[in-house]
């Protein structure tokens, strides 16, 4: 079986493509939910276990980019998704509604604002 000087040309461009790809992907780095990469980034060492344990709920759980983006942020507790979501979620209360016994002030129309 005799190949064609044209096939070989295209067989070899497919491969100096297909290896400058694999050669690109995995100059890329790896994109794990559980270690911290990425360029620019500041160099935080990754934490001692990986897993956390939830400040809303108190289960075992393992980081996410979330809590290890909280984590460089400085963030000293992390919460679970289903704790985070609820956070976001459920309304945060008024400030009359965090002192027990006290009423909201209603202004009447013509009221003016206290100063």
């Amino acid at each position: 079986m005799v190949l064609s000087p044209e096939f070989l040309f295209a067989a070899a461009i497919a491969a100096v493509v297909f290896l400058g790809g694999f050669l690109w992907l995995r100059k890329q780095g790896p994109k794990t939910r559980n270690v911290a990469h990425g360029k620019g980034r500041r160099e935080i060492p990754a934490p001692a276990n990986l897993r956390y344990t939830c400040a809303g709920c108190a289960g075992q759980f393992t980081h996410s980019r979330r809590t290890l983006s909280a984590r460089e942020k400085g963030a000293k507790s992390f919460y679970c998704n289903a704790c985070h979501t609820r956070s976001l979620t459920v309304p945060k209360p008024k400030p009359w509604q965090l002192v027990p016994g006290a009423k909201k002030q209603t202004r009447k129309a013509g009221d003016k604002a206290p100063k």
